[in-house]
């Protein structure tokens, strides 16, 4: 390139010119050959870039380039750079010509746009269109119900999930697929809205760029606002209980946070599903949460064999071993004891 053509200028003129420029200079940089040893690029730097030395000695490369922005919008650059000895330049400029100020209205947003703006702001997307068909008839006057569920999720991996349920009446309306990016009708009178929405794409489109952006920033936010509650850790305490000698062995971990816990139950060592009944998850008082889990199997079964609770949760593990009739008579007491102590204190 070199050989053919020597020192090219690039013009920059306006804001979005000067954005996509600083990505493009990066692509220019990054595809120059700087070491000697290596063969040289198609791209020469002494065609687009000025060599020269820093104050410092160092060679550098500037690209041959005329920025023009906005009063303001170029105030990362120095109006002097120190990168030569431009002490002795004369680098003020004084314009005598005329001045002639145009000024242009700025387009009015589309529809598109106009819901982005209102979704930045906090707002809503339109709402669905309940129109009349043949049938929906019957169903065109009078007061109805129109409800909107939607939220977001975002995994510790960074995977986001969101959804968006639209119901009509008690009903079930519309519901957004995320991966298709369409619109799932539960009726026949959700077809006209369906077929509406799917047609452009808009809506859907809307709601994904609020459901996996604008929605996760302000999950992200409140999160950090609340973090020394929703982000505690608390290790669960765990419990075998019994009524009787005969009655089946509950397990029971409580005043654990956050909610994810698994209990299960392992016989001789081995893991061990027959015959288990895993209880609701159950909110605590002070915000923690309890489940249970109950073994059922006979004295004979439980003398013969070793039987153990595993709770796992926030990558612990706690182990309880049933070994005879009167360990859960001694863990109940425990309990009391340490519930009496708690409300002493």
């Amino acid at each position: 390139m070199s050989g053919t053509c020597r020192e090219v200028v690039t013009l920059q003129l306006g804001h979005y010119s000067n954005f996509i420029g600083t990505h493009w200079w990066n692509l220019q940089d990054a595809a120059l050959v700087y070491d000697s040893d290596f063969p040289a690029s198609e791209l020469q730097s002494d065609v687009m870039f000025r060599e020269g030395l820093t104050l410092g000695g160092h060679v550098t490369y500037t690209p041959r380039l005329i920025a023009m922005d906005l009063k303001g919008s170029l105030q990362t650059l120095r109006k002097e750079g120190n990168l030569y000895d431009t002490e002795n330049e004369n680098t003020a400029f004084t314009w005598e010509g005329q001045i002639r100020t145009h000024k242009e209205s700025p387009p009015t947003k589309n529809a598109f746009l106009q819901e982005l703006d209102n979704l930045d702001t906090g707002g809503l997307l339109a709402e669905a269109d309940f129109t009349c068909s043949s049938s929906a008839v019957g169903h065109c006057s009078g007061v109805h119900t129109n409800q909107v569920m939607y939220g977001c999720e975002i995994d510790d991996d960074g995977t986001k999930r969101g959804y968006n349920q639209h119901g009509y009446d008690g009903e079930d309306f519309l519901t957004l697929d995320m991966s298709t990016l369409t619109w799932t009708a539960a009726n026949d009178k959700a077809m006209i809205t369906k077929v509406k929405w799917d047609s452009t794409g808009a809506e859907a489109m809307q709601w994904k760029g609020y459901l996996e952006n604008t929605c996760i920033e302000w999950l992200q936010k409140y999160v950090d606002y609340g973090k020394d509650t929703l982000q505690r850790k608390v290790s669960p305490e765990v419990f075998l209980q019994q009524k009787s000698s005969s009655s089946q062995v509950t397990c029971l971990a409580t005043g654990f946070y956050p909610k994810a816990v698994t209990i299960s139950w392992q016989k001789n060592g081995q893991d061990h599903d027959e015959d288990v009944d895993l209880g609701e998850l159950l909110p605590n008082e002070d915000g923690t949460f309890q489940r249970t889990s109950t073994l059922k199997v006979s004295p004979d079964e439980r003398k013969k064999n070793a039987y153990s609770c595993v709770v796992e949760h926030q990558r612990e593990t706690f182990r309880k071993m049933v070994t005879d009739d009167s360990l859960p008579l001694v863990e109940a007491e425990k309990e009391r004891d340490r519930l009496q102590t708690s409300q002493c204190l």
